[in-house]
């Protein structure tokens, strides 16, 4: 993973919100997205990245947008050719770049849940890679926002052939650079209603990977050796299992939330302290809630009169899986004291984990009047 570079005194973003918005029906930027709007929403991860110049590109309803544009402390680039398309609104933009930008990132305004580590990433690859095009790639497909070299600032004003922006930039393929990110919202963009409904739905979690992007960062980020990998994936999968039968009686657990919390939560097996490790990596990825479960999967104090939460079912998820094959709690622990018989410390610490383990399984067989073994049997 490449190394965080927090200097972005001289890196633009463009946000294009000049459009009419016609195949939506409504005027995206405005559009309410929880107590902000889609612009600002957009501009969200370029402004936690530290980048003091935004520019945002209006046009259709401009009166309206400046409003919203002051209040994000942006500038706003009026552009009166507005209904000429959008690689106009890209022209616009480029034009009001200072003579000091080194490079600038182009945004249109209907991709808002870009994540601000990808911005962040892109801009230490950029600072690797001088003079090229970063673009970043989720799945090997490009997606939003590319940044790109201010060298080419001059050839997009200048600009006449077919395609708009992504036509220039295919005459500079070879100046370009793909930076994998764990992102998908890359590629994630409002075209219609239902769209705008799950850019809704995907609020309340917005810090949690989905699993697609979970998958991703086991895979192609930290390159996990597969049987690591399919380890990830029983835990996943058994902690869903116990997750959804609690919920079912009366518990109000995050799935999601536990299902990314057992695809990464082994992303440091290697190192010492692992469950701290993985912890601090996973909320340097702008993911602090999976941080926080996966930083206990190892160890954890459990308390009698305390309600179950994600913590503690994948605490006993991951117990239970040894490999990929799910295990009885006996088996699993008699296998570690076995292993460890000559050292009283770590034969210590197994028997501790041995009691968190039990008072989790002794709390969901007395939620669900079933025993663990029962919950999980024949589900996975």
């Amino acid at each position: 993973m490449l190394k965080l570079n927090t200097s972005s005194d001289q890196i633009s973003a463009i946000i294009l919100a000049a459009g009419f918005s016609s195949r939506m029906g409504r005027f995206k930027p405005l559009l309410p997205a929880g107590e902000k709007t889609v612009l600002e929403l957009a501009s969200r991860p370029f402004i936690t990245s530290g980048i003091t110049d935004v520019r945002v590109v209006t046009g259709y309803r401009a009166q309206e947008l400046s409003t919203v544009v002051r209040r994000m402390g942006a500038v706003e680039v009026f552009n009166p050719d507005f209904k000429q398309g959008m690689f106009s609104s890209v022209v616009a933009g480029v034009k009001s770049l200072g003579p000091a930008c080194r490079a600038f990132f182009i945004l249109p305004v209907d991709i808002p849940l870009v994540r601000p580590r990808t911005v962040q990433d892109l801009m230490a690859a950029f600072q690797q890679n001088k003079g090229k095009i970063v673009y970043p790639c989720f799945e090997k497909r490009r997606g939003h926002p590319p940044l790109i070299s201010a060298e080419y600032a001059k050839a997009v004003k200048r600009w006449q052939g077919e395609g708009g922006l992504a036509g220039f930039l295919k005459t500079r393929s070879d100046m370009a650079i793909e930076l994998p990110v764990a992102d998908e919202f890359i590629l994630f963009d409002i075209d219609n209603r239902q769209d705008y409904q799950n850019l809704l739905g995907r609020l309340s979690h917005i810090e949690i990977p989905t699993a697609r992007e979970g998958l991703f960062i086991m895979r192609q980020i930290f390159k996990l050796d597969q049987p690591l990998i399919q380890h990830s994936l029983k835990v996943a999968r058994v902690s869903g299992i116990i997750g959804q039968v609690l919920n079912e009686n009366g518990l109000h657990l995050s799935l999601e939330l536990l299902t990314a919390a057992a695809l990464l939560h082994d992303l440091a097996r290697a190192q010492p302290r692992h469950a701290l490790e993985a912890a601090a990596i996973i909320k340097k990825m702008g993911f602090p809630p999976v941080a926080e479960v996966v930083r206990y999967h190892m160890d954890l104090l459990v308390e009698d009169d305390r309600m179950i939460t994600e913590k503690e079912v994948l605490y006993l998820a991951d117990k239970i899986v040894k490999g990929a094959r799910v295990v009885g709690l006996s088996e699993r622990f008699n296998l570690k004291a076995r292993q460890y018989k000559d050292n009283p410390e770590a034969r210590a610490a197994i028997a501790r984990r041995m009691e968190s383990a039990q008072k989790i399984a002794g709390k969901i067989e007395r939620i669900t009047g079933k025993t663990l073994e029962a919950i999980v049997a024949g589900r996975v």
